[in-house]
């Protein structure tokens, strides 16, 4: 009985927190943008990504 209360209690919580997380979002409206955050990165940053990309690009569609 006490458990099943707990775990109501958590799932409740969880939920009341991604709700007020969102929220959170929407009211400062700060936008998405991808290409934003690699601008300011240095060229090392950049092929790193790249190739850390393309390899988990590649493992995924040739496994093995």
């Amino acid at each position: 009985m006490t458990l099943g209360i707990v775990v109501i209690g958590m799932v409740c919580g969880c939920i009341i927190l991604t709700g007020a997380a969102s929220y959170i979002h929407k009211k400062r409206d700060s936008p998405l943008d991808l290409d934003e955050g690699i601008k300011n990165a240095s060229n090392a940053q950049k092929i790193y990504t790249e190739n850390t990309l393309q390899n988990a690009k590649n493992d995924y569609f040739h496994p093995g």
